[in-house]
């Protein structure tokens, strides 16, 4: 397992997001994550007056919340990133700590909404 620090850079949606890793040296690299063992619902692809669509809305909005509610000391690197491997597509599957208050965002999402958007690995 690796682990990274990192920040946002943008919310695709409930399981999908850009970061800025730094990778030592002064050497970063944009990358797209995919949070491990979760599978939230659509917002691409899918009508937007349907139920997959407005839920996975909720979700993409609990995880904009949650990267900006990095505490009063607004650092340069904010998070943890643990990755091991790609996934089918190419994004590195993750889990992603945040360092103000040591919160795991894939067991969050969980808590939030429920087993419904775990994703067996």
């Amino acid at each position: 397992m690796y682990e990274y620090q990192a920040r946002l850079m943008n919310v695709v949606d409930g399981d999908t997001f850009d970061v800025t890793v730094d990778l030592g040296f002064r050497i970063h690299r944009e990358i797209r994550l995919r949070l491990g063992g979760i599978d939230t619902h659509e917002t691409h692809g899918v009508p937007k007056d349907s139920e997959e669509y407005q839920k996975g809305m909720e979700e993409k909005q609990f995880v904009e919340t949650w990267f900006e509610n990095v505490g009063p000391d607004e650092q340069e690197w904010p998070f943890v990133i643990r990755t091991e491997k790609t996934g089918k597509f190419g994004r590195y599957i993750a889990e992603v700590e945040r360092k103000a208050d040591g919160g795991i965002l894939n067991d969050d999402l969980v808590t939030e909404f429920g087993d419904e958007i775990r994703y067996p690995e």
